[in-house]
């Protein structure tokens, strides 16, 4: 950055504790966990319904890692537009990778593992049976096991 005053790029983009909460310590943190208890989830996960979703999972967390990296070495904005652009482009791909990442490390250990789905459509009927509203809640299911995750 030129001076104390500018503001981090992928500040612009994300909140600040965001940015700082998801670092090193926590990845390698999750990346313990898929690998400890005697490689439990390459065994349940490399042959799970005839497909192998212990690639995936491995996958996810290296591109999560790789994108995270980017994020917290994210360069200051150059001033000539050709190179701030694909800087932006870098930022917005990095985030987006993320989000990708996370979507589908949830498919594989919440939906698939409790085939259901993370949000449940509810329903509010009136008396004349036509839909009055539609509101998103977590299943039983996903709150349980986020809680025991988190």
């Amino acid at each position: 950055m030129n001076s104390k005053n500018e503001i981090h790029p992928a500040v612009l983009v994300m909140e600040t504790n965001m940015l700082a909460a998801i670092g090193d310590k926590r990845i390698t943190a999750f990346r313990d966990l898929i690998n400890d208890n005697n490689r439990f989830v390459l065994k349940a996960y490399a042959n799970k319904q005839g497909k192998n979703q212990w690639n995936l999972i491995c996958s996810s967390i290296d591109w999560i890692s790789v994108a995270i990296r980017n994020l917290h070495s994210f360069p200051a904005l150059d001033s000539n537009i050709d190179v701030r652009v694909m800087q932006i482009y870098s930022l917005i791909s990095s985030i987006d990778i993320v989000n990708e990442a996370v979507m589908q490390l949830h498919r594989v250990f919440l939906v698939i593992l409790l085939d259901c789905s993370p949000l449940k459509e509810k329903n509010s009927s009136s008396a004349s049976g036509s839909s009055i509203k539609t509101t998103m809640t977590i299943s039983k299911k996903s709150e349980h096991v986020l809680g025991r995750i988190l």
